[in-house]
């Protein structure tokens, strides 16, 4: 973030509740977009690697730490459109 262009000093050195609690809510949003960007490059670096050695339990139970559900109307299911890929072998 560059500083010259952030809001949340601004809001805190008008230092009222309103400006404050918005400041806070900014700085919450910001973490948790840092938090769920970490979980999508750890998805992504999983699937190019075929799901290969990785601890499943211990990703989910920390997708769902994170608030992530596991019902999605997104299931990218292979479609007749698609060429298959096989894993690579090592």
């Amino acid at each position: 973030m560059d500083p010259n262009h952030d809001i949340v000093p601004t809001l805190r050195m008008f230092d009222g509740l309103m400006t404050g609690q918005a400041a806070d809510e900014i700085e919450r949003l910001r973490k948790r977009v840092d938090e769920l960007s970490d979980l999508l490059t750890s998805a992504r670096a999983i699937a190019e690697r075929f799901g290969n050695n990785t601890h499943w339990e211990r990703f989910s139970a920390r997708l769902g730490a994170a608030g992530i559900g596991s019902i999605t109307p997104r299931t990218f299911r292979i479609l007749p459109s698609d060429t298959p890929t096989t894993p690579k072998d090592e």
